[in-house]
């Protein structure tokens, strides 16, 4: 296999592990929980995490993304077996990203913006919302991650 193109995988590979790490991460060990959370606790905790994780994700994930589209055109121009992993690893890396656009920045935004004083009658629909949907933006992202890996993992076994 060309050096370019194992280059260019190590590079999305490590990307896409950092956001998966992060949407994962979150859920795993904190996002399972939030309802457990006292409304105080929520907001802060809610507050540190955007503001934390929102301007990191912002950037990480668009280049996460945009790295793919090397790998994608090195693989075409090669003819390459694992193409169409690459691309349904990409698919499930987009479909993450329009939930974050959708649903989950909007919900950030109102969250910013709280304080225990004024939480909205309804916040605890809106934190399950932003739950459930955080979920299966992280596990879109584990499995658009295991595709891209996997595929990696067997281009180069296979020369």
């Amino acid at each position: 296999m060309r050096l370019s193109l194992r280059i260019a995988q190590f590079v999305n590979v490590l990307l896409l592990a950092l956001v998966t790490g992060v949407f994962w991460g979150t859920w795993l060990g904190l996002s399972r929980s939030m309802a457990a959370l006292s409304p105080q606790t929520f907001v802060e905790v809610g507050h540190v995490m955007i503001a934390n994780l929102g301007p990191v994700m912002a950037i990480l994930m668009p280049l996460a993304l945009l790295s793919t589209i090397p790998v994608l055109w090195l693989q075409a121009r090669w003819r390459s077996r694992i193409l169409y992993a690459t691309l349904a690893g990409l698919a499930l890396f987009v479909v993450a990203l329009l939930i974050t656009l959708i649903v989950e920045v909007p919900i950030d935004n109102q969250i910013r913006a709280w304080t225990v004083a004024t939480l909205p009658a309804d916040w605890q629909a809106l934190r399950d919302r932003w739950e459930v949907f955080h979920e299966l933006r992280s596990w879109a992202s584990v499995v658009g991650l295991a595709l891209i890996v996997g595929g990696a993992l067997f281009e180069r076994s296979s020369g």
